[in-house]
């Protein structure tokens, strides 16, 4: 329930995804399908695709759960449930507003709660026979047989699919149902940055430049990940440039020095999920 709480544990994940695999995430799926502010907040920085939401049309058999009661667990009694994918508002994740990400909803075959039902898939049809473009989620468990689970999504889309003639529908991963649901080009921009390590300026100290080189990055900023010589990783904020796509890092004794870092790693999505990782190598004498 709280990322602010695992935040050291969080952020060295992330650190060591990007430095030793060359990988960052570009769509989230809530544990518990649980969000609060603070988790709300830090998907907006980085991540487009969020396919927590599981609302109901009525939220009340969640209060015959002791876990899920009055909203510790999988609170989405507000959001939408037709379907339909929406930017959150920045105080409620589970209100349309005026935030960057989307959210689509996701439910589960076979399970306590937000459970997938043939009247689930039909109200999907159904809003996709208006021409709504729609993304029906389904999410499971690791730990359940879940090919059981994909035989039972199958026979609720062989029961509904033939009411519904005009409706077509394929299987597709999350980011490809977003991107196809929120219209994006079927060609993608170039998304692409260029990262340059000034190791030993006139007049300044060490610093790292960061430029939106071909396409946009979505949120704020990339994410920083720093290895030292010791073995730590770390995650730091950047500075922003004068102008907008440039940003700056420092090595200095406000953050820590250059002669400390083994590898520097940046990566970054663009408003489609397209990602772009680097990592570079520091040789200091």
């Amino acid at each position: 329930t709280s990322f602010l709480n695992s935040a050291p544990e969080l952020l060295e994940v992330l650190c060591r995804k990007i430095i030793e695999r060359r990988w960052f995430p570009k769509a989230a799926r809530a544990g518990f399908q649980t969000e609060r502010p603070d988790s709300n907040f830090f998907l907006e920085q980085w991540i487009p695709y969020d396919l927590t939401n599981m609302a109901q049309d009525d939220g009340s058999e969640l209060e015959e759960f002791t876990d899920f009661r009055k909203g510790r667990s999988g609170n989405w009694r507000k959001a939408p449930a037709d379907w339909s994918v929406y930017h959150p508002s920045h105080d409620d994740y589970q209100t349309p507003g005026a935030c960057r990400r989307w959210i689509g909803r996701a439910l589960n075959p076979l399970n306590r709660v937000g459970t997938l039902t043939e009247r689930e898939v039909e109200k999907a049809f159904r809003r996709a026979d208006t021409g709504l473009p729609t993304l029906l989620g389904v999410s499971g468990h690791d730990f359940r047989e879940l090919g059981r689970e994909v035989e039972y999504v199958r026979t609720l889309l062989q029961a509904v699919a033939p009411r519904y003639p005009r409706v077509r529908f394929r299987y597709a991963e999350e980011v490809e149902a977003f991107r196809r649901v929120t219209k994006a080009p079927r060609r993608l921009p170039p998304f692409e940055l260029a990262v340059t390590l000034n190791r030993a300026p006139r007049a300044d100290v060490p610093h790292l430049t960061i430029r939106a080189k071909r396409g946009r990055v979505f949120g704020p900023q990339p994410f920083l990940a720093i290895e030292t010589r010791s073995g730590r990783f770390i995650h730091d904020n950047l500075d922003f440039g004068s102008t907008t796509g440039v940003w700056h890092y420092a090595f200095h004794s406000d953050t820590l020095p250059l002669s400390d870092v083994r590898r520097i790693g940046v990566a970054a999505n663009d408003p489609y999920g397209q990602t772009f990782v680097t990592v570079l190598p520091v040789w200091m004498r």
